[in-house]
């Protein structure tokens, strides 16, 4: 096989793979005045980039000119996602530091719309749950435009969607996460204790020595007692005006939504966990507080004796909270008067603490 290839007054023969220069064959060769396109047309002088490059592969020979390269492949560079320039299919490039969630430009650059997961604020997007996005939105959910539906902190409180309150500046309304009022725990003592307390300070301190063995309690907490001569109010002033707090008992049992209502109306449930989640059903609490929430008169030496005038109990409650003797319980609030029940000081009763602070 042959191939020649005339260049610059020079021949190019390749025989059998073999490649040959022979000078003088071809065409007579120009003159560096005139050149080949006539009178001033060629460069004066030939530099390093006019240079032909050949090269021989088995049969085939190929010159290739140096300096500005053509590309003579037919082939397209491919674009390429992120270099600031739309190429290809790319509906944008913003950059690559631009590009990407929450930009309006995706990584893939394509541009953000609403149903593609990413919520985009450029294009008024408020939610954006990708397929779960519906025509007609409820709690929660997204539209098909990208609007949210119902939700906490709209400014409306949606019984539907469990919303207790909605928050607002003031801390007065307790309104915290999922606009449900703050919780206050109360929760029974695991131990046992006789009419000497050390007085109602020591029985606090009993309190939150205890909270702090719960892996689930902070906050602080106050025993649910009173000496003769003390009212509810003076006990627990964080609690004297009527703001909405959810009371719940360590079996995740709402007791009741206010102060008020857990003394008037009683728990809705036993107050029967104590601080590490165990029930105890069915057991004597000290309280010396009547059902109406006042004080019963006998506080074993307000709490400082095992010889003192006999106190009023009460009861834990039922688990679970089934049959005649639970509902007698609710109806009666035996949680804090047990039908009147007295007891002498020497005897182990446990105690109720209730959160007075975070």
């Amino acid at each position: 096989m042959k191939v020649f290839i005339a260049l610059f007054g020079m021949s190019v023969l390749s025989v059998s793979g073999c490649t040959t220069i022979v000078e003088g064959i071809g065409p007579q060769a120009e003159s560096s005045t005139t050149g080949p396109f006539g009178p001033g047309d060629g460069p004066e002088t030939p530099t390093a980039a006019d240079t032909p490059t050949t090269t021989t592969t088995g049969d085939t020979t190929t010159t290739m000119q140096t300096g500005d390269v053509e590309n003579t492949t037919g082939m397209v560079d491919p674009a390429m996602c992120g270099n600031g320039v739309v190429e290809g299919d790319e509906a944008c490039d913003d950059g690559i530091l631009a590009n990407g969630p929450g930009h309006p430009c995706g990584d893939d650059c394509a541009a953000a719309v609403c149903g593609d997961s990413d919520v985009q604020v450029s294009n008024d997007e408020a939610c954006d749950h990708g397929a779960l996005n519906t025509a007609q939105p409820g709690y929660n959910q997204c539209s098909t435009t990208c609007q949210r539906g119902g939700f906490c902190g709209d400014g409306i409180v949606q019984l539907e969607g469990g919303e207790e309150c909605e928050p607002s500046a003031g801390p007065e309304d307790n309104c915290a996460a999922m606009c449900r009022h703050a919780p206050r725990l109360v929760f029974l003592t695991s131990t046992k204790h006789t009419g000497d307390l050390n007085g109602v300070a020591g029985a606090d301190k009993t309190c939150n020595e205890l909270a702090a063995t719960s892996p689930v309690l902070t906050g602080t907490y106050r025993a649910w007692l009173l000496v003769d001569g003390q009212t509810l109010a003076d006990r627990f002033p964080e609690f004297a005006e009527p703001v909405a707090w959810n009371f719940t008992n360590l079996g995740a049992d709402l007791l009741a939504k206010s102060f008020q209502d857990l003394v008037a109306l009683g728990p809705a449930s036993p107050v029967a966990y104590t601080e590490l989640g165990a029930p105890r059903s069915d057991v004597r609490v000290w309280t010396n507080i009547t059902a109406a929430g006042s004080v019963a008169g006998g506080d074993c030496a307000q709490w400082t004796s095992t010889d003192g005038t006999p106190a009023l109990v009460g009861h834990s409650g039922f688990v679970p909270d089934q049959g005649p003797m639970a509902q007698q319980w609710h109806e009666g609030r035996w949680w804090t008067d047990f039908v009147g029940w007295q007891r002498p000081c020497e005897y182990l009763h446990h105690l109720y603490c209730i959160q007075v602070g975070d």
